[in-house]
């Protein structure tokens, strides 16, 4: 074989080699992942006297099985069991200490006490489920700024806060943001802050160029995060990048990283009408034209008691697909849940699943 030839050999196989991209492997490796089935527990659409009318985005779950629920609209906070019947009212809807106009979020200290973020008050409210403590914080705000959730960290003292930042909402020119930082509830001061993009918003702007609506275009990159159940780490995690960081929730220095390769799509035809279809006709002209090329990856992230990686894939289907990644970012399985809703928490008991405003349900892993 002459010199030419082998090199004209050489040169056909590293072509052949680089036209299999990361992504097509990636694709192919999510393809042929086992597929977990699910079963359904339990739904229901009240507990007791407490029918739902906008069921929050999180839920919490107690070592036994019950799982906390706070409902916006209704302005409580209660406490059910896998049969959707009401254990105990955790915080009802008022104004003195301990009550709630608007919980926000809520978040598990311990297997006794919650974190309530009420965005109507402006406060974080630390109680035990049965109301014999109840501690109540204010967080010092910005002007364009409010606390948005409120999380333990294994100090007692210390809290891992998540802001919502309405700048970008009030000036077309303001870049959004999204911010996480650690306070401390007894000296009173910020310890650390971190600061990612926020959340890409189409603006409807009034005659004179002032912001008089909103709307999130879909598919455009948000910081993605969510604590260890141990309360001893933040995962984080950047969709256009490659790697989650695993950080540390009180100094938000980076402990280690992980790898990922996700495999990702462009917006189809399909997908571009039925959008269109969901925004009214002032809002669609600037969404469209912020719609990126390409969909994030993922656009949900949650860290389930085996410190295993859960991200919703934005993938078309008629399912919601999920894949599930262990601690070095390699992927064991994937979990397809109805196509409507969003999963609210998993536990070793039992998966949340938000179908709409009103309906709550419970799922398993089949076995």
């Amino acid at each position: 074989m002459n010199s030419r030839t082998l090199v004209t050999l050489l040169l056909s196989f590293i072509l052949m080699s680089c036209s299999q991209s990361p992504e097509e492997n990636q694709q192919t490796d999510f393809e042929n992942l086992p597929i977990m089935d699910i079963e359904l527990i339990s739904e229901f659409d009240q507990a007791g006297d407490y029918f739902f009318q906008h069921l929050n985005y999180m839920t919490e779950v107690l070592s036994n099985g019950d799982i906390l629920l706070n409902d916006r609209e209704g302005a409580f906070v209660i406490q059910i069991n896998t049969k959707g019947e009401l254990v105990n009212l955790v915080a009802r809807q008022g104004n003195g200490p301990g009550e709630v106009q608007d919980p926000q979020s809520i978040q598990m200290v311990n297997d006794s006490t919650l974190l309530i973020v009420d965005q109507r008050r402006m406060k974080i409210i630390k109680k035990t489920l049965d109301s014999s403590e109840i501690d109540e914080f204010t967080v010092p705000q910005g002007d364009a700024s409010r606390v948005n959730e409120a999380y333990a960290t294994s100090d007692p003292n210390i809290l891992s806060v998540q802001w919502f930042d309405y700048s970008a909402l009030r000036d077309s020119n303001a870049e959004p943001v999204t911010r996480i930082s650690s306070y401390n509830t007894v000296s009173e001061e910020f310890i650390s802050d971190l600061r990612y993009p926020g959340k890409i918003m189409a603006l409807l702007l009034s005659e004179s160029g002032q912001p008089r609506g909103a709307a999130p275009v879909p598919f455009a990159p948000e910081l993605l995060y969510d604590y260890s159940q141990d309360k001893t780490d933040l995962h984080v995690f950047w969709p256009e990048d490659s790697e989650i960081a695993v950080l540390d929730p009180i100094q938000l220095d980076t402990i280690r990283t992980i790898p990922i390769n996700l495999p990702s799509e462009s917006i189809s035809a399909a997908e571009r009408d039925s959008l269109e279809e969901e925004y009214r006709p002032e809002y669609w002209e600037s969404v469209e034209e912020l719609l990126p090329d390409e969909k994030v990856p993922a656009n949900k992230m949650i860290i389930d008691p085996q410190n295993r990686i859960w991200l919703k894939l934005t993938l078309q289907s008629d399912f919601q697909e999920w894949i599930v990644l262990d601690q070095t970012g390699s992927p064991e399985f994937r979990v397809r849940f109805p196509a409507v809703g969003m999963v609210t928490h998993i536990s070793d008991q039992h998966i949340g699943f938000r179908a709409d405003d009103h309906l709550f349900a419970l799922y398993s892993l089949a076995e």
